[in-house]
């Protein structure tokens, strides 16, 4: 994955810039940009953020308008009030529909979206004015409901990210009293919309996100634990195995070829896994300590086998998965799965707190062998961002070994040498390669 990947629209740019000093032809610029899904004539890279500033605007002057109404609100009648928000939020909505129909689809989605804000406050204010309910999340369950048939139909990203981020504040408020058991349909309306309509990679990052929270929860309310930040033993369970699903499906995407995979879902790919990865990485950190797996050890003694119920079902859908993943792609893939299924179920059947140590030995094992990896692998393909990566890794690693030493001061000074013997190392075949380049 190339940066110019990442900034498709400043890449637009400087292939006009180069047609305007003759070094290039149209036709040769057309074929430059389609390696990237792009065109001379696409605006869609510069359409989203302006869309998303002229939503923030109209929220703001929703805003503004609610807190005058709400100034003079006692001494509004109460008939007279219902009437005006329920006249609001059709004509915004209706004004809305009526441009999307003329063809004018930005314009349409715009006032929509203002509608979509004036139905929310329309719920709040009603529920006021009658004193109707003290659940208040329902409020924004409702309110969510309302926006997604209007997302449906004019399939905007916008309108998507609104109802997410409402039923998200829903399941984090309804979260004290339960599990909002409705949430998937929200995920579905989002899965639907990357399916279908036009994708987008804040709607990728919402879904999967959304998804993992929700699972998350689902086993907080299985097992007791319903407080929405818990973190047992058996959450990180079912959280491992989620990401190990979702790099699995990483995977499959990006090793998909032209016939069957859009250029689109394989670049999105490549950043999920860059992502994915900084996120195992960060993890390995973490269970690097022999503390960290005491805790995990003691704790999941005690778990129910509910947690590796949910890593059993993500390693069925891994399989299935993986009967399209590309054979080099693959490899990566199954050394995860071995590595965070060997981990948690011998920690889960065999481990006593006394065997922590060699479970934090074998971790430090695998993320230095990982570092060695990103190095070797960023000066193979000239990808910084990889060999950087390893680098900072393998320092950090040593930081931490050095603030606290697995065994004793030897351990530590080893893993030092070893840590300067890599970067030493990587800095010459650095070089090498460098001098072999510009040979």
């Amino acid at each position: 994955m190339g940066l110019l990947r990442l900034l498709k629209g400043e890449l637009v740019r400087e292939v006009r810039q180069w047609m305007e000093d003759g070094l290039v032809e149209r036709s040769q610029a057309e074929k430059i940009l389609e390696r990237y899904d792009t065109s001379l004539d696409d605006r869609r890279h510069h359409s989203f953020g302006y869309s998303m500033l002229i939503g923030l605007a109209i929220f703001s002057m929703g805003l503004a308008l609610l807190l005058l109404i709400s100034h003079n609100w006692d001494e509004i009648p109460r008939a007279v009030r219902m009437l005006s928000l329920m006249t609001l939020t059709a004509g915004l909505n209706g004004w809305g529909l009526r441009c999307y129909v003329r063809g004018e689809i930005d314009l349409g989605k715009r006032w929509i979206f203002a509608g979509s804000i004036a139905y929310g406050a329309s719920i709040m204010l009603i529920a006021q004015i009658y004193h109707l309910g003290e659940h208040f999340p329902d409020g924004l369950f409702w309110w969510a409901l309302g926006v997604v048939p209007m997302a449906f139909i004019t399939q905007s990203r916008l309108l998507h990210l609104l109802h997410w981020a409402l039923a998200t504040c829903w399941l984090f408020a309804e979260s004290e009293y339960g599990l909002a058991t409705f949430y998937p349909v929200f995920l579905f309306a989002l899965a639907w919309q990357l399916w279908r309509a036009e994708p987008s990679r804040w709607l990728v990052a919402a879904l999967l996100w959304g998804t993992g929270l929700w699972l998350h929860m689902l086993y907080g309310e299985l097992s007791g634990a319903r407080w929405l930040l818990s973190f047992r033993a058996g959450h990180w369970v079912v959280d491992l195995g989620f990401g190990l699903l979702c790099y699995g499906i990483s995977q499959a995407l990006a090793s998909g070829v032209k016939s069957d995979v859009s250029a689109w879902w394989r670049d999105t790919a490549e950043i999920l896994n860059l992502w994915l990865l900084r996120g195992a990485l960060l993890m390995l950190m973490i269970f690097s300590f022999s503390s960290t797996w005491v805790y995990m050890i003691e704790k999941l003694n005690a778990v129910d086998a509910s947690s590796f119920w949910f890593l059993l079902v993500f390693d069925v859908l891994l399989l299935v998965v993986a009967t399209r993943i590309s054979l080099p792609r693959l490899v990566g893939v199954i050394l995860a799965a071995l590595v965070i299924n060997g981990l948690l179920f011998s920690a889960w059947l065999l481990a006593t707190p006394d065997s922590a140590m060699a479970f934090a030995i074998i971790v430090n094992v695998i993320l230095l062998s990982s570092a060695i990896r990103l190095i070797l692998r960023g000066l193979e393909l000239h990808a910084g961002y990889l060999f950087y990566m390893g680098v900072v890794v393998v320092l950090l690693q040593a930081l931490l070994r050095y603030v606290n030493v697995i065994g004793d001061y030897v351990t530590g000074s080893i893993l030092f040498l070893v840590a300067g013997g890599v970067l030493f190392a990587a800095a010459r075949f650095w070089q090498h390669r460098m001098m072999e380049r510009e040979a």
